[in-house]
């Protein structure tokens, strides 16, 4: 026969305890929504640095699109068109 040692009850969370979380939550998104104007020059060398890295990063993401979706799904057509040729080719009278 095992023992079986019973496991120290959880503590429950306290509504004080969710209710910082959700307003600490609250409060970050508000921040972050709600800007405040940064009073800073960015420079022609710096926009264009910032412009060519969004333009790269969403080719970046369309291209693993298409390595990761597109071409095993071009192989899966071919490889079953393949198949069906070497079905038809059997079935063809000689």
């Amino acid at each position: 026969m095992t023992h079986e040692t019973p496991l120290p009850p959880r503590r429950p969370r306290t509504f004080w305890s969710q209710s910082v979380a959700i307003r600490a939550t609250f409060a970050a998104a508000a921040a972050a929504t709600f800007p405040q104007a940064a009073q800073a020059y960015i420079g022609p060398g710096a926009g264009l640095t910032a412009l060519g890295t969004v333009i790269a990063l969403i080719l970046a993401l369309g291209l693993a699109v298409v390595g990761f979706v597109w071409y095993p799904l071009k192989r899966l057509r071919r490889k079953r068109k393949r198949a069906s040729d070497g079905d038809k080719a059997d079935r063809a009278p000689e």
